[in-house]
């Protein structure tokens, strides 16, 4: 039982992340003293953000990186894949939305989607609760802080969304992000994890513990 419960708890001080994104001619630069390459630029930035923010034994992938993960087991597949909240049965990995963060040490990024991978074989030690992030400012909560048992249902529609989109493009996208801003904040109060939006769409579907209430501040 010992030597099950050390196996257990032991967690490795290592940690890795996994971005993907393109780069430009500005982000490769030539190094005529080693005659390597020199990476920089935002995707570097974005890298570095993302690895910083993973404690040790985590694998944190960026939105990017997710997608691809996601796109390239549909082709295995041949069928998309069903949600971005996790993984089936039989894949060796469990992919977790962690939610939404701003990066604290890198200002001029903005804020992001995260998501974990774990081993099948280590989900166990999700148990331990060793998953918060570091160095980050969390906007949206992730499916670990999931409320469970009983809960209440929000549904949120930015009325008029779509007859403001078709008469000018540009104030619709500002009236949605402040849409999305809101929402954001109402939800991160309350505790409630969103299963649909806010993001690039103008409706919203939240759960929340059954005695918490959105609060307008």
């Amino acid at each position: 039982m010992a030597a099950i419960c050390a196996a257990l708890c032991a967690w490795p001080t290592y940690h890795s992340m996994l971005h993907i994104a393109g780069l430009t001619d500005q982000d490769v630069i030539a190094n005529r003293t080693t005659g390597g390459l020199q990476y920089t630029g935002q995707a570097l930035a974005l890298a570095k953000a993302v690895g910083d923010s993973g404690p040790g034994g985590m694998t944190v992938l960026s939105l990017a990186a997710f997608e691809a993960w996601k796109h390239e087991r549909a082709g295995k597949k041949g069928k998309p894949a069903r949600s971005d909240q996790g993984s089936h049965d039989e894949d060796p990995l469990l992919i977790l939305h962690m939610g939404c963060y701003k990066f604290r040490k890198v200002s001029d990024l903005d804020a992001c989607t995260l998501y974990m991978a774990v081993p099948r074989a280590l989900e166990c030690r999700l148990a331990l609760g060793r998953t918060a992030l570091r160095n980050v400012e969390q906007l949206a909560t992730g499916v670990l802080q999931a409320p469970i048992g009983t809960v209440s249902v929000a549904f949120c529609t930015m009325v008029g969304y779509s007859t403001l989109l078709a008469w000018n493009e540009d104030l619709a996208k500002s009236a949605l992000a402040e849409y999305n801003k809101l929402a954001s904040e109402l939800l991160m109060h309350s505790d409630a994890y969103a299963t649909l939006g806010p993001g690039k769409q103008s409706k919203t579907r939240a759960y929340m513990r059954e005695s918490i209430s959105l609060h307008v501040r």
